[in-house]
């Protein structure tokens, strides 16, 4: 994954912006060298992705769900969209997706891939 050393998710409140709600939950994993979007993708994120869903709807459910604030420093998408094999790879994933699998938004257009 062009030399992570750590991919993972991050479940949060929303709010206005984009992505920029209180975090809920993070999870993390080491990124093997020969991972690919794929790999990582089925041996991490689909798996944990909804432990995760359920963690957070248990403690949102039990009153206990955090709402830590989202540094701004460091945040961007850049890097992950220079990422040529992901951006590869996850149109891939996109076409045998079922259902609505992406939006995306750009200042110009909207495109959806079903």
């Amino acid at each position: 994954m062009e030399g992570d050393k750590q991919g993972g998710f991050t479940v949060f409140w929303a709010d206005d912006g984009l992505d920029t709600g209180p975090i809920l939950l993070q999870k993390s994993v080491d990124v093997d060298p020969n991972d690919t979007v794929d790999t990582l993708y089925n041996r991490f994120l689909y798996p944990e992705g909804i432990k995760g869903m359920v963690e957070a709807v248990d403690l949102i459910g039990d009153g206990k769900a955090p709402k830590i604030p989202q540094p701004e420093e460091g945040a961007t998408y850049d890097k992950i969209w220079k990422k040529k094999e992901v951006a590869k790879v996850s149109s891939v994933n996109v076409k045998f997706a079922p259902g609505p699998a992406a939006f995306m938004q750009t200042q110009r257009s909207s495109v959806k891939a079903d």
